[in-house]
């Protein structure tokens, strides 16, 4: 979750410092395309959003601290952040789901990263996977978070809930749901 947070910090300062046009925090409540194209999602009513980067929007309704939606598409010729593994368009989705499981124990964001639920799920028809995991910050605040994903084309797109275990992820978590049911691959 940090280091989402620092990317978008780095992309507006990026845009400053360019003299570019800064990415808008919009309102949610209808269907968005992604401006490379590649994907279409509901984002959900009273809930704010920006694109961080071509093809990556980051949602939230309380703040980015308190629960965070994120959709995006990472390309398969490039390796995973932390862990450097690579995917391939061969792998299984509980593969895909395991090799995303590591990665995310590579963070040192993510302390006592735990497992606890790794289902497949079908994802715009495609054959994917649910990851919830449980992890604690260094300030020990327990934060639990969702991942869904599949690999289509050369790419593996991938929706992202998470928040504080004690309120925010459970509250939200149908509403992600919903999110993941409205979501719409359009380029590979």
């Amino acid at each position: 979750m940090r280091t989402q947070t620092l990317t978008i910090l780095i992309c507006v300062l990026g845009s400053l410092l360019a003299g570019c046009q800064i990415a808008q925090w919009q309102p949610g409540g209808a269907p968005h395309t992604a401006s490379d194209g590649s994907f279409v999602v509901h984002v959900p009513g009273n809930w704010m959003f920006l694109e961080s980067a071509p093809g990556r929007i980051v949602a939230t309704h309380d703040g980015v601290f308190l629960q965070r939606l994120s959709v995006g598409r990472h390309e398969l010729k490039e390796p995973l952040s932390y862990s450097k593994r690579m995917l391939s368009a061969g792998l299984t989705p509980f593969e895909v789901a395991e090799a995303v499981a590591d990665d995310l124990r590579a963070d040192h964001d993510m302390l006592g990263l735990e497992v606890t639920e790794n289902n497949p799920v079908v994802l715009d028809g495609h054959p994917g996977f649910s990851l919830v995991v449980n992890y604690h910050t260094a300030d020990n605040l327990r934060v639990s978070m969702q991942i869904v994903g599949a690999i289509v084309g050369p790419s593996l797109y991938t929706l992202v809930y998470g928040g504080p275990a004690r309120y925010y992820f459970e509250r939200d978590r149908a509403l992600f749901q919903e999110v993941v049911e409205s979501f719409r691959i359009t380029g590979t």
